[in-house]
């Protein structure tokens, strides 16, 4: 495992540690176009939801680890793969 992502996992298990459970419904399904299409349901869109996404990412930059821009709070899209 890279050093890169041993870090990451380690700020995401710390900050998860000091959350409150989430509650999420999922509201649609949905498959990406591509050639294996895979499944994923999408959540309910939250503010709590969103506001944990960002407050997320917002420990991650602390760290100084670099984040994707379809993960950054103005671009994410949740979805939860299933096949």
């Amino acid at each position: 495992m890279s050093q890169g992502f041993t870090r990451l996992e380690s700020v995401a298990k710390s900050f998860v540690s000091k959350q409150e459970p989430l509650p999420l419904s999922f509201s649609s399904f949905g498959t990406f176009p591509n050639e294996k299409n895979h499944l994923f349901l999408a959540p309910a869109p939250t503010m709590a939801l969103f506001q944990f996404q960002a407050q997320l990412c917002e420990a991650i930059k602390k760290e100084g680890i670099e984040i994707g821009q379809e993960f950054k709070a103005d671009a994410w899209i949740p979805y939860c793969a299933v096949a």
